[in-house]
This record gives C-alpha cells, structure tokens and sequence, in this order.
C-alpha cells in the first residue's frame, strides 16, 4: 500500500485533490510585502491562511472565517484574535490590505480601499488594496 501510495505520489506530485489545484503559494509569498510596512495581509480563508502561514514568518495573517470554532485541520485557527468575520467593518481603517485567495474574491472590502495591484499565481491570486 504504501509503495502504490509513494509512486502515486510521484506521478501526481504534491498536489492539492480538495481544491484540484497545484499549491503556488511559495511564488505569491515571495511577492508579499513586508507587513512592517504596515501592510495587512487577509486571507480569504483558513486553507489560504495555514498555507501562507509557512512562507510567510514573520507577519500576522489575518483570515476571513464566519465561525469562531474552527474544526479539523483548521482546530489551531480556532478562536483565533486574527480572524475577520466582517471584512467591511475591521479593516475599515487599513491603509494597505494584501488579499490572498483563490479563483474568484468572494469578500467585499471597506470602500476606502481600491485595488492598486494583482499578481496572478495559477489559480491563486494576490490584490493589494490601498487607501487613497
């Protein structure tokens, strides 16, 4: 079983089945700015956020969950103080929001900010978004 598994593994590469897309992550956090620029960084969700969360040390990643309780895989994201539930409302007076997520943005922003850039990584794309 586990010779099949590793040669599956081989043939297929580090791909992620749930979402049916290869991770280019690793590319997108390289082009990230430094969060000490007062830059924030929102993840569209959990899975975006724990992916972001190993490339890019040294920033908080903020994400958008409705619920609190994170189950699963996402259980350490739980409660979490970097949980936005009310992207409109707790960003409201950023300067600069960096918006990571895949395929098409599903969260509405504050209207102070306009979208200055986007980077397309494959299916992953990163916005920023400033205040004018």
């Amino acid at each position: 079983m586990l010779f099949v598994g590793v040669a599956h593994l081989v043939q297929v590469g580090n791909y992620n089945f749930q979402r049916l897309q290869k991770p280019d992550i690793a590319e997108a956090a390289k082009n990230l700015a430094s969060c000490q620029d007062g830059s924030t960084i929102l993840a569209a969700d959990p899975y975006v956020a724990i992916e972001l969360s190993y490339y890019v040390k040294d920033c908080d990643i903020y994400f958008y969950s409705e619920d609190a309780e994170l189950s699963g895989g996402y259980a350490p994201l739980s409660d979490s103080p970097l949980r936005i539930s009310d992207p409109v409302l707790q960003l409201a007076s950023e300067k600069s929001v960096f918006y990571v997520h895949y395929d098409q943005p599903k969260l509405d922003l504050p209207t102070s900010l306009q979208k200055s850039s986007e980077e397309s990584y494959g299916a992953l794309t990163v916005a920023q978004f400033t205040a004018e």
